[in-house]
């Protein structure tokens, strides 16, 4: 199995436009979509659509924190993230620890977001869903280590099936932890790569110049060198389509945002490196 290249559907996104941004996505090369929980209310419609383009959900994005809300406010919550997921046909939904809460020490934290995190793995396991529910890193949570930390808790609970980790690589940067060792951290534990927020045309065009916000097209190129080397099999978010850039090119990927989706995929190794076409001897040349 390789890596899964995909992009989030504009935050308005519903069924009225939905066609022509599938068709973006499939003639980009990609295969398959971001969806945010309230693009989900679409349900099985959305499902369908999606389906019906060669596509697939990679992950639905959610607003649910595992900190901060009490225990009945979060059970309410989590069943219905964990069900919109699923009805879209999600294969992941990502949640959320961010801060401690006041007065709340930093191991009260880990265990109640793993204990949390381990009810919404429990809740896709008695169902029998094919959906993954992934921490990600932000807040307070932001580092590899607060991570694998959770999910220690939340495996010891409910095992580790239907749980796992998100990992945002620009965020991650800006925390000041390279993939270079966040990866091997979160290893099998990882089932979703994002690599920040940003739109993919601004992605296409800072990767020509070598630099993309929140640090840098080296830190992408290694993070897909180190996905590559745990056998990383999962998606992995390029960026989010825009309304500008779905028109841009005439509802067609632009050459300059198809050039990126190109260097990305080689980054991947889903296509080999282009070598430069061999030039004929000058002699030779000369004869011809």
């Amino acid at each position: 199995m390789s890596i899964s290249l995909t992009a989030a559907l504009p935050a308005g996104s519903n069924l009225d436009n939905l066609a022509g941004t599938l068709a973006w996505v499939k003639s980009a090369g990609l295969t398959a979509v971001e969806v945010s929980e309230t693009a989900a209310a679409g349900g099985v419609a959305l499902r369908t659509a999606v389906q019906e383009a060669g596509l697939q959900i990679a992950c639905m994005t959610s607003e649910l924190k595992l900190n901060g809300l009490g225990q009945q406010e979060f059970q309410n919550q989590g069943i219905q993230t964990v069900q919109a997921a699923a009805t879209v046909g999600a294969q992941t939904v990502r949640v959320w620890g961010l801060e401690t809460a006041r007065g709340q020490t930093r191991g009260d934290a880990t265990e109640l977001i793993g204990r949390r995190l381990s009810t919404l793995g429990a809740i896709a396991a008695d169902q029998d869903l094919p959906l993954r529910v992934l921490l990600e890193n932000g807040g307070g949570f932001g580092r590899s280590r607060d991570l694998w930390m959770v999910c220690e808790v939340a495996e010891a609970l409910h095992g580790g099936a239907h749980t796992g980790l998100a990992w945002d690589v620009a965020r991650g940067v800006t925390q000041g932890e390279s993939p270079v060792l966040a990866v091997p951290t979160l290893n099998r534990r990882l089932g979703y790569g994002r690599l920040g927020s940003i739109d993919l045309r601004q992605l296409a065009l800072l990767l020509q110049e070598g630099g993309v916000a929140g640090g840098g097209a080296e830190q992408i190129r290694l993070f897909f060198h180190r996905l590559r080397g745990i056998g990383y099999a999962g998606s992995v978010c390029l960026g989010t389509l825009s309304a500008e850039m779905l028109t841009a090119g005439g509802g067609l990927p632009t050459p300059e945002v198809l050039a990126g989706i190109k260097l990305l995929q080689e980054w991947a190794g889903l296509r080999a490196p282009e070598t430069p076409e061999a030039k004929p001897p000058a002699a030779v040349a000369a004869k011809a």
